[in-house]
């Protein structure tokens, strides 16, 4: 299955051909078989990348099953793609609401991760649906007031971000661009974040709006930041990869390698990210060109099946509050070689930031 995912994903993507891939192994494929592999695609949140794929091979002679069959196969994966395109589509119109609102109130929203991400995809409507993140530089209290003066719901109970409900859809206002409780090393990482969006002079736009899209620098290192902290102990997803993957794709030759790697050395994330480089070429058929970019690794493997095969997510359970704390700590210690190995810190030093964190609020 894992082996069919990935082919259907190289090609979803646009990252390889059918006559370079060995699409026999989806002749022996049954119903059932197809069923888990739609399943696990939504799952991992790539989906509509893999349906993509699917229609490539969908006139070979790769497919065995009955005409019937098929047909009954290809309408339930391609009505759920349908109702994924729908919801970006109405995601992308209301971010582009609550975008112009705030720069007619004198607000630069910045956007990142997710709609950002997906406009590196062959079709981003197709790229999984989350929340909207974005920054208002220092706006971040005006920005509520403004959001709630129409008719937003604004929660602020939460240090990192608020949680803005606008006709519907959930923004994250960011005060921090990550939790800012983990000691000096935390903060220190946040400022550098900051840095690397006041640096840039110019910002390109999302499409037919007034939002902001990252710069390059910025973006490399809050993307390592943001997925490491998933696979580190909130649990990470498959399309987090692939979004690491298609940034690196377009933007290999634009990104700074040596102050990369020199700030991944200084927060510990080099493992991670010749890890994430090793797996965007071996799995997901990423050329790369640049010889800078460090692309093997002893860790891809674990890492690639900690990613498909943990299923031990937190912030997506269904859970709340001290549940998700306590969750949170399980994951800790029940994934201890992440940090050992990939983050070469010691768990229990984690462990009592997060604790000091949460009782003294450190974040400041």
């Amino acid at each position: 299955m894992e082996k069919g995912l990935f082919i259907l994903l190289r090609l979803g993507v646009g990252n390889s051909l059918i006559e370079k891939e060995d699409c026999r192994i989806f002749k022996s494929y049954t119903v059932s078989q197809w069923q888990n592999l739609i399943s696990m695609s939504f799952k991992q949140g790539v989906g509509g990348a893999v349906f993509d794929g699917f229609l490539k091979i969908l006139n070979s002679d790769s497919i065995s099953l009955e005409a019937k069959e098929l047909k009954k196969l290809k309408l339930q994966w391609g009505t759920n793609c349908i109702a994924l395109e729908e919801r970006n589509e109405e995601q992308i119109s209301r971010m582009k609401e609550l975008g112009n609102i705030w720069a007619e109130s004198g607000c630069r929203m910045l956007l990142m991760k997710g709609q950002a991400n997906a406009l590196y995809y062959p079709n981003p409507l197709h790229r999984a649906v989350g929340d909207i993140d974005c920054f208002l530089f220092e706006d971040f209290d005006k920005g509520n007031k403004v959001a709630a003066s129409f008719g937003a719901k604004v929660d602020t109970s939460w240090y990192k971000h608020s949680k803005i409900s606008f006709k519907g859809e959930m923004f994250e206002n960011h005060q921090f661009f990550i939790t800012t409780r983990g000691g000096r090393r935390s903060r220190r990482l946040n400022q550098t974040l900051c840095e690397l969006v006041d640096e840039s002079s110019s910002f390109d736009n999302y499409p037919d709006s007034n939002v902001l899209l990252p710069p390059v620098m910025f973006n490399a290192l809050f993307l390592t930041s943001h997925g490491f902290a998933h696979f580190l102990s909130e649990g990470m997803r498959l399309k987090q990869v692939v979004d690491w993957a298609m940034f690196l794709k377009y933007e290999q030759h634009n990104i700074n390698w040596t102050e990369l790697y020199n700030l991944c050395d200084e927060f510990k994330y080099t493992r991670y990210l010749h890890a994430m480089n090793d797996i965007a070429v071996r799995y997901l058929g990423v050329e790369v060109t640049n010889k800078n970019v460090v692309i093997e690794s002893p860790y891809s493997e674990k890492i690639k099946d900690s990613v498909l095969y943990d299923d031990d997510y937190v912030f997506s359970s269904g859970e709340g509050g001290w549940t998700n704390r306590l969750h949170l700590i399980r994951n800790m210690i029940k994934y201890r070689w992440k940090y050992h190995e990939i983050y070469q810190e010691n768990m229990l030093k984690q462990f009592y930031y997060y604790i000091t964190g949460f009782l003294f609020h450190t974040e400041g």
